[in-house]
């Protein structure tokens, strides 16, 4: 007689790796493994496993609001929970209102991941969730490649936002670039020299608050439009500070070349400085 199977059990889930899993198999003690330059092989292993770790830490929005979807679609919470609301708050200790947030965002981060997601974070991507809510994903897109080429403007939630609010109500991929693009300039504007004047400071510095952008904020979030206004005065009192420093560099500049020619005229050695040049340069 020929040997007997074991009788068919469900088949267990398989366990997938888990970033719990990624920080335990992280090395200890932390210590150099050599003095060379160059890494050697544990070292690079040791390295790349530490960047894997931290890359969940990236992107574990997305990861998290594309499995939280999968599992109330599919209903697989069904088991030991009556609705996805009482899994989300039982199992995860998850408000289903931010279950429901890292579901609309991760298609949008999902979308990015072509251009790049190194600066990239939760707060940013759901800047753009009303975008991409109203005219789909590519929007969102296009908006957040526009803000990221910009080289003068930090790629935040806040720009991001303004950014979003700048786009007209019918959108086009052209217009949305253009109308992004004069609100990043509304941001970051360079001054226009003639000689040694500014030319119609008057007029730039009205210039500064997009007001009708501004207003069309308001009306969103009235909350973020105040603190458009807030931030503005935060940076007017930065480049004022920065300003009275320029000044007092020059001034100290001054005083160091005064002190260096005086020095140079009074020493009988070519290149020698008196006391007093010394003086004049380390104050």
């Amino acid at each position: 007689m020929g040997r007997q199977r074991a009788p068919r059990t469900a088949a267990e889930p398989r366990r997938l790796r888990t970033a719990a899993d990624m920080a335990k198999e992280l090395p200890t003690p932390f210590r150099p493994l050599s003095d060379s330059p160059v890494l050697i092989d544990d070292e690079q292993r040791q390295l790349a496993a530490c960047e894997a770790a931290i890359e969940t830490l990236r992107v574990a929005f997305w990861a998290a609001g594309k499995a939280l979807q999968i599992v109330r679609d599919a209903r697989l919470y069904r088991t030991r929970y009556e609705t996805f609301e009482d899994y989300c708050l039982d199992r995860w200790d998850m408000q289903r209102r931010y279950a429901d947030r890292l579901i609309q965002a991760w298609p949008i981060a999902e979308a990015l991941s072509p251009i790049g997601l190194k600066a990239v974070n939760e707060a940013q991507v759901r800047e753009l969730v009303p975008l991409a809510g109203r005219y789909g994903n590519e929007a969102a897109v296009t908006v957040y490649r526009t803000v990221a080429e910009a080289e003068s403007v930090p790629l935040t939630a806040a720009v991001l936002r303004g950014a979003v609010a700048a786009v007209g109500e019918a959108f086009s991929p052209a217009a949305a670039v253009e109308q992004v693009r004069n609100y990043l300039d509304s941001l970051g504007i360079e001054p226009e020299v003639e000689g040694d004047r500014v030319v119609d400071y008057t007029a730039k510095a009205a210039d500064t608050i997009p007001r009708r952008w501004l207003t069309t904020l308001a009306r969103q979030d009235r909350a973020a439009a105040v603190a458009y206004l807030d931030e503005l005065e935060r940076q007017v009192a930065r480049a004022r500070r920065e300003l009275a420093e320029a000044d007092v560099d020059a001034a100290e500049g001054s005083g160091a070349d005064a002190g260096s020619d005086r020095g140079a005229g009074s020493s009988a050695v070519p290149g020698a400085r008196s006391d007093a040049g010394r003086d004049a340069v380390s104050a």
